[in-house]
């Protein structure tokens, strides 16, 4: 309404605002009356959101009842925390355990020799650091002795004096402990040492009082396992037994010096190439693979046989080798006879059952027919194949030569060798006879040939006996027309024919017809039978193949049972009858196998073989499967044998060095060989690129030793090459030769030089990274020189080429590798792992990628190397690099830009693995390329003019894992030293130091050593067990418990574990604390008083009353399901007359003490436990979805929500009446105003007379 309003009517004076609003509040009574109601329902539904979250923090805590490790809970208390503390970190079973503290951890600590002052310049050079092995660091303990390790105890030593001293091993832990145990005693004169996987023990104390003695102390087997037990001996020193063989539980990951076998992820790794002419390829690793169909094969084995005559003769030529089924004869106790007259050789069998091995041991142990023929497996084979009598039976061919015999000649220069000039048997058992004949004289000898009885052939020689010689003989046979047909005439070993031949003199040819043989033919092929299921999926696996001989059963008409429960396939057979074709064809006719699997033999084969009556294979491969690789030693020999049983077989060697290949295939004039496929370095890694003999390929060493290195582990992995000669001169003046060709390892080069007979002596050098040779003839008559001696360079190779009148050379580093594709990336940097974050590689020609370690999958090195790898467009190959200490990125690509590694962010990433930078160009594979090489080993550069104090920050800002600092020791003239302490604790820490590169020595005076905890007490040490950490923290001896050495303790410390009921008293105070609450939440929302007759909002709300009616009844019940305990009132809950709940601990206790599993179901047990009921019964109070509270809170929220719709109506309504109120008012005041103005008007209007009065 436009103008001015006034409150009052300023024509009328009515109140008019006033008068409206009265008006209103009279028209205003039911909108009045819903805002009340709405305001009642909005506090109905607050207090129901109140008491919703009450009952859910309620449920909260309840629910807390399920947890399992509330029951479970441990403490654990040491008897002596100052020696050996324990914090629970899991559920460790209740227990008391006996530890003793050993040792603690200890970082190493070097000092150096020193200089004169703080400002003193240096002199150029360098000093490598890394945390790499050294090439003499002994072998654990526990891989000796096939990996059953070696008992802690005691050994008693008795030197040659007769002093004897027990030497403690009970904490010895790799081969170093041991020598240095014998080496460190005072009371021996007893030096020991290694050779190869031996032991050695020396005498050093000059007498012969006594023998050398080894003894075990008590009923420990140390000794024993250190293969020095029993040693007593009147020498001055001794060898042990061998202790490191190959195993089937060998690690791959250990041979190698750890650097395990490289293996293709997917795809082959090995090229076979066979004497029969074929070829293999072996995979030895399983990539990942798609769901298949699921196969079985039944093989026949190896059945094939090698028969060999034990004597030469034609007897033994075409003799028929017999094979006859005799129902009498069972499996291992078959017969054999040997028959000279009819030339047959007949073993009576078990047909189906007797296999190959058995024929062997059955002539083995006749001990008639043995003596006419041996039998053995075909090329060492396993033997484990089925005997056919219809296919096995082959017939000897003799092997032919030239007969030959040499006369027994009473003067040894007369005698006289006669070799026919055809090979073959038809000279054989000619008899050599010499006859005086008065008719001839000496140069005249006459010879007669007969052989008109065949059984009765001689060569008869007419001479002048006491005249004619050896000579006259020879060229009297050799100048007849018809013996020089037949054979050739010669001096015999040792005769120069001068000597008188006697009539005596005789001799008979032999060799004409050598050992007769025969090889059961290769005939395994037809004798197998493949079941492949025709769905593809693991549906299918796990199905079992079985042969089972049946009486019943007739070849041809087999029985096959399919039981789909059990997963099996029967197929009843004839033993000895029914073969591979039999098999298939039952197999296919079965309408249930069918259905399901198909049978069938080899492409080409006949399957006319007998099949083995006990057969049986399972199927398998038609799940998808991960990719997996071998892991020990035995998995590896079992890929290798089960890629073709026949003609190849993989085995440990008798050495036990060295694994063995043995082509088992025919000999038709093949090489047999090994080689890497699919870019692959298995052949290369298991050192079985080298020549076979007689059909066996042995590898190379694959275990350095005992305290040693393998040469083919030098050079970065790369090997040295073939060893050869070296030529040394010691400066006496005396040379030697030295063939080095025989060494696989580090000792074995050191000990050839050693006892070359020089006087130099070479050992491992200070460093521990390669070898250095001294001097030690104390002359001056030459240059001390080591010279390559062949074409191999090995001291070249061996970085000791020398020729100057210095004493000794150092190798330096020789490059022992130490980081391969299975080195985890939490492994470098001495353990402390590289920083995981992001970096990016920039090729030249301006690609770049990403690679981001924060991937967990990224574990190992050869990840990362895969990872880059896959990035085709990068052009960036990544690879372990020539040293074998880190990772090379090679650029391929061919831009003008460089290779650069930047990081991806603020971590140290790419400076942890030593690739942060930009590329140089490096000669990669004969090709120029740019590269960036990451390296374990860090070279500290000195340049002229440094100071102590500049090599003390290059060090530290070098981020090497050591700690640098400058020691005074306030003497001498060089006080100034530096410091260096590892900042790993443990062996692990360890540094490798080489310092030959520059003016400073370095010793060790404090040794790296990891913290020692015996599981068991120190007195009975041989049968605890002795574990290490490199910190004090022990996380995986005691299950869900940490301990911590703090100090050494000759005693045991008693850890005793012991149920705590803690946790559950926690969460019973909880539960009675949020049930208590929601009491008072009730009681705040329910109450009624008497005096003024208010309530609360929720007064005689169903919901509130069935909260407390059902779960104040909840809690009062009885379960009788749970077993003992059936209600909270037994465990010391109690609700009082005012609904409050309460608890007594210290009933709680006493149940959880007596029963604490009782306790544990009456809460936890499924469906029917407490926890459980109170959960199900407070989601039908409050929780999601249609629970009770809920649906009230919907249910309010609606009504308000329709109230304060209507009362936004209403108050639209009222404002619209109020303002056409005021406008009638309004109205109203400017008519009265109006009239009132018109009345005026009228009253002013008067009369006018004529003249205008």
């Amino acid at each position: 309404m436009a103008g001015i309003q006034a409150s009052t009517g300023l024509v009328t004076g009515i109140p008019i605002q006033d008068t409206v609003k009265q008006l209103l509040a009279i028209e205003a009574k039911p909108r009045d009356l819903l805002v009340s109601r709405t305001e009642l329902i909005n506090d109905e539904a607050k207090a129901i959101a109140e008491l919703t979250a009450s009952v859910l923090s309620f449920q909260f805590t309840a629910k807390k009842f399920q947890q399992t490790s509330l029951f479970t809970a441990a403490k654990a208390t040491s008897s002596n925390t100052s020696f050996l503390s324990a914090t629970v970190t899991g559920t460790p079973k209740t227990g008391s355990y006996q530890f003793t503290p050993v040792r603690t951890a200890q970082s190493q600590q070097l000092l150096s020799s020193g200089v004169s002052s703080l400002t003193q310049p240096l002199s150029s050079g360098s000093i490598q650091i890394s945390h790499g092995p050294k090439l003499d660091d002994g072998i654990s303990l526990d891989e000796l002795n096939n990996g059953q390790g070696v008992q802690r105890g005691k050994i008693r030593i008795t030197d040659r004096s007769g002093a004897n001293a027990a030497i403690d091993l009970s904490y010895a832990q790799n081969i170093d402990d041991v020598l240095d145990a014998i080496n460190n005693n005072d009371t021996i004169q007893v030096t020991a040492s290694v050779d190869g996987d031996r032991i050695k023990l020396t005498d050093t104390s000059g007498q012969t009082t006594s023998n050398l003695i080894v003894q075990a102390i008590g009923s420990g087997t140390t000794a024993a396992d250190l293969g020095l037990e029993g040693i007593n001996i009147a020498a001055n020193s001794v060898t042990g037994d061998d202790l490191l063989n190959l195993h089937t539980n060998t690690l791959l990951s250990t041979l190698n010096d750890g650097n395990g076998i490289s293996l293709n992820r997917n795809g082959a790794d090995l090229s076979v190439s066979l004497r029969d002419g074929t070829s293999l390829e072996v995979e030895l690793g399983k990539a990942a693979a798609p769901e298949d169909f699921a196969t079985a094969t039944i093989k026949p084995g190896d059945a094939r046989l090698d028969f060999t005559s034990v004597q030469n003769g034609a007897e033994y030529d075409g003799v028929q080798i017999i094979f006859q089924d005799n129902a009498t004869v069972s499996k291992g106790n078959e017969t054999v006879v040997f028959d000279g007259n009819a030339k047959t050789l007949t073993f009576q069998i078990d047909a189906g059952n007797t296999t190959a091995s058995d024929i062997v041991s059955a002539l083995a142990n006749d001990a008639t027919a043995s003596q006419y023929f041996t039998a053995s497996t075909v090329n060492s084979g396993l033997g484990d194949g089925i005997i056919d009598p219809n296919k096995d039976s082959v017939t000897t061919v003799a092997t032919t030569g030239n007969a030959t015999a040499t006369t027994t000649a009473v003067d040894s220069n007369a005698a006289i060798t006669l070799t026919a000039n055809a090979t073959g048997g038809t000279y054989d058992d000619v008899t050599i006879l010499f006859v005086d004949d008065a008719g001839v004289t000496a140069g005249s000898e006459t010879v007669v040939y007969d052989d008109s009885d065949p059984q009765n052939k001689t060569l008869t020689v007419h001479i002048d006996a006491g005249n004619s010689t050896g000579t006259n003989v020879i060229d009297a046979i050799n100048n007849d027309p018809t013996a020089s047909a037949i054979f050739t005439a010669s001096n015999g070993s040792g005769s120069d024919g001068s000597g008188l031949v006697d009539v005596t003199d005789t001799a008979v040819t032999s060799g004409g017809i050598q050992q007769s043989s025969a090889t059961t033919p290769d005939d395994s092929s037809n004798g197998q039978v493949t079941l492949t299921a025709k769905i593809k999926g693991g549906d299918y696996d796990d199905y079992v193949l079985n042969y089972v001989a049946d009486g019943a059963v007739t070849q041809g008409n087999e029985v096959v049972e399919f039981d789909e429960d059990s997963k099996t396939i029967t197929v009843r057979i004839e033993a000895g009858a029914s073969t591979a074709t039999d098999i298939a064809t039952a197999l296919n006719n079965n309408a249930e196998v069918s259905s399901r699997f198909t049978a069938t033999k080899p492409s080409g084969a006949a399957g006319d073989r007998i099949v083995k009556a006990s057969a049986t294979a399972k199927t398998t491969a038609g799940a998808a499967s991960e990719a997996s690789t071998p892991q020990t030693l035995g998995e590896l020999i079992d890929a290798i044998n089960a890629t073709d049983p026949t003609k190849l077989r993989a085995q440990i060697s008798a050495d036990g060095d060295h694994i063995e290949l043995i082509d088992l295939s025919t000999d038709n004039g093949g090489s047999f060989s090994v080689a890497s496929i699919n870019n692959s370095s298995t052949a290369e890694d298991l050192g079985l690129t080298g020549t076979a003999s007689a059909g066996t390929l042995t590898s190379d060493r694959l275990q350095s030793g005992l305290k040693t290195t393998l040469l083919s582990s030098l050079g970065g992995g790369n090997g040295l090459g073939d060893p050869g000669t070296i030529a040394i001169t010691d400066r006496s003046g005396v040379s030697a030769n030295i063939d080095l060709s025989s060494a696989e390892t580090v000792e074995d080069v050191l000990q050839l030089i050693n006892e070359s007979g020089l006087a130099v002596k070479a050992k491992i050098n200070e460093a521990g990274n390669g070898i250095s040779l001294t001097d030690t003839s104390g002359q001056f008559n030459s240059n001390f020189i080591v010279a390559n001696a062949d074409g191999t360079e090995s001291a070249t190779l061996l970085k000791i080429e020398h020729d100057s009148t210095a004493l000794s050379v150092n190798s330096g580093s020789l490059d022992r590798q130490f980081v391969n594709e299975d080195t985890k990336l939490s492994d470098l940097k001495g353990g402390k792992g590289i920083e995981r974050g992001k970096f990016l590689i920039r090729n030249s020609d301006g690609q770049a990628r990403t690679f981001d370690l924060t991937d967990q999958s990224i574990e190992t090195v050869g990840d990362l190397i895969d990872k880059v790898n896959s990035e085709l467009t990068l052009n960036v190959e990544a690879r372990i690099n020539d040293a074998g200490d880190g990772i090379v990125l090679i650029d391929k690509s061919t831009g003008t830009g460089t290779l650069t590694v930047t990081e991806g962010g603020s971590t140290n990433t790419a400076a942890d693995l030593g690739l942060l930078g930009t590329g140089v160009e490096k000669q990669v594979d004969g090709v120029t390329r740019t590269v960036i090489e990451g390296s374990e080993v860090t070279t500290i550069e000195i340049e002229d003019g440094d100071t102590i104090e500049d090599l003390v920050s290059k060090l530290n800002d070098a981020d090497v894992g050591i700690t640098a600092s400058i020691l005074n020791t306030g003497t001498g003239t060089n006080p100034y030293r530096l410091s260096l302490v590892s900042d790993i604790s443990g062996k692990s820490g360890r540094v490798v130091l080489d310092s030959s590169q520059s003016q400073f020595g370095f010793d060790e005076i404090v040794e790296a050593q990891d913290a020692l905890l015996l599981f068991g007490s120190a007195s009975n040490a041989s049968t605890g067990i002795l574990t290490s950490s490199s910190t004090n923290t022990f996380n995986e001896v005691l299950d869900g418990v940490s301990l911590k050495v703090n100090e050494a303790s000759t005693s045991a410390i008693n850890i005793n574990i012991q149920s705590s009921d803690e946790s559950l008293l926690k969460v019973a105070d909880e539960f009675v604390t949020q049930y208590n609450a929601l009491r008072d939440k009730l009681s705040e929302k329910t109450f009624f008083n008497e005096s003024d007759n208010s309530t609360g909002v929720l007064f005689g709300s169903n919901e509130a009353l069935r909260i407390d009616t059902q779960l104040g009844g909840l809690l009062t019940s009885r379960f009788s399901s749970l077993g003992k305990i059936q209600s909270l009132q037994q465990l010391g809950f109690d609700v009082s007359d005012s609904g409050k709940l309460s608890l007594d601990t210290n009933k709680l206790k006493a149940a959880f003490a007596s029963d604490s599993e009782g306790v544990e179901k009456f809460f936890t047990e499924e469906t029917t436990g407490f926890a459980d009921k109170v959960f199900n019964l407070t989601e039908q109070f409050a929780g999601r979805g249609n629970s009770m509270l809920v649906s009230r809170a919907v249910t309010l929220q609606a009504r308000a929500d329709l109230n304060t719709e209507r009362i936004k109506a209403m108050n639209d309504r009222l404002a619209r009446k109020q303002e056409q109120l005021l406008t009638q008012f309004y109205n109203l005041e400017e008519t009265i105003g109006k009239l009132q103005n018109n009345q005026t008007a009228l009253a002013g209007i008067g009369y006018i007379s004529a003249d205008g009065t």
